[in-house]
């Protein structure tokens, strides 16, 4: 052999013996399930110890699966559907339309839009009981696409989109096949992730273990402040440190409304809110306020425009539309919107009401635009 073909065989084994370890540590930690999926049995029994905990349990990132097995297993009466904007959203903290509310579960996701409001509508709408669905709607809520997100699961976003775009038929096996390519892919792309190996690393050392497939549920105690707690409700609790994020540190680059995009996905979000209303089951939008500060952000201004067009989908379903990004209309102070300046705490909720803002000839807001330096 030689030398240079010994060289590139040395080279080609060191590839090798590297994606192999890296293969091996993202397929054994797996903190998002992307690899091995989720355990039912596991998430069963996660959504039982989650209940039975007083203070809640530890923070793990299977947001979706989660809160689709705590709808499938506790079914309630009034629900929450949105991104983190809306963690906090309550019977207590929004009462003139949850305050009578026996039952609550608030299923915020990261990043939560339209692929995760078919799906949990599909499952409310079908729920017994169900009479109160809250939208919580950020910028990006109708335009982007989140079924990657939902990993092993993303099999629920095919029947939901199939089951809203075809007249609520029942959707065939055959949507779910489809869909195998596709998590084979995305399985692949992640075992040999050199950013998932370090979401994987970081996260074992900072929160132990239960991070990993066992999808574990760890009771904390009142006075844990550690990570986020996850409650029973749905809702959960940020860190002191999470709260405590300086104004300095808050981003314009919020990303932008796209009205192109956003129209060729309207009509599901208008059909999936006009068949849960057709269930008896009242809907209302909520748009959530962001830190005063960041209403001077380009990118702010811009996404006003979202928020009239969320008004015009109010006005044509007929339903409430709650709240604005400006959050000086309704009294809501810096200190009651923390996390980056974009999630509003639990008090900042019951102070929203509808309010129809004065838009300029571009449609952004006035209020907003008077604010641009």
């Amino acid at each position: 052999m030689t030398r240079r073909r010994r060289l590139l065989s040395y080279w080609l084994l060191f590839c090798s013996l590297a994606l192999g370890t890296i293969a091996a540590l993202n397929a054994s930690i797996d903190v998002a399930g992307v690899i091995r999926g989720h355990s039912r049995e596991a998430m069963a029994q996660f959504i039982s110890d989650l209940a039975r905990a007083p203070y809640g349990v530890a923070y793990v990132p299977r947001e979706r699966a989660i809160k689709l097995a705590l709808l499938q297993r506790f079914p309630a009466e009034c629900y929450a559907i949105g991104s983190s904007h809306i963690n906090g959203i309550a019977p207590n903290t929004l009462p003139e339309f949850l305050g009578s509310c026996a039952s609550f579960l608030n299923l915020w996701v990261g990043e939560g839009a339209l692929d995760d409001m078919l799906v949990f509508a599909r499952h409310i709408g079908e729920s017994p009981g169900a009479r109160t669905v809250v939208i919580g709607l950020d910028w990006w809520f109708i335009q982007a696409d989140t079924a990657d997100q939902w990993l092993d699961q993303s099999v629920e976003v095919g029947l939901a989109r199939a089951f809203f775009a075809e007249s609520h038929a029942e959707p065939e096996a055959a949507s779910a096949l489809s869909l195998v390519p596709q998590r084979m892919a995305r399985t692949l792309r992640y075992l040999v992730n050199g950013d998932y190996l370090i979401a994987n690393l970081e996260n074992v050392a900072a929160h132990g273990w239960h991070w990993t497939f066992d999808q574990e549920a760890v009771p904390v105690s009142s006075e844990y402040d550690s990570e986020p707690v996850y409650h029973a409700d749905g809702n959960m609790s940020y860190t002191t440190g999470q709260l405590a994020i300086a104004e300095r540190s808050f981003t314009c680059n919020n990303g932008r409304y796209d009205e192109r995009i956003a129209a060729r996905r309207e009509p599901l979000f208008v059909k999936a809110a006009s068949w849960l209303r057709s269930r008896n089951i009242a809907v209302v939008l909520v748009i959530t306020p962001v830190n005063e500060v960041l209403t001077r952000c380009p990118s702010v201004i811009w996404n006003s425009r979202f928020e009239a067009r969320v008004r015009e989908i109010g006005a044509r379903l007929g339903v409430p539309v709650v709240g604005g990004l400006d959050p000086r209309p309704f009294g809501i102070t810096a200190a009651e919107i923390a996390i980056e300046g974009l999630h509003p705490l639990p008090g900042a909720f019951a102070k929203l009401r509808a309010l129809e803002p004065t838009l300029d000839a571009n449609g952004a807001s006035a209020a907003l635009r008077a604010r641009t330096p």
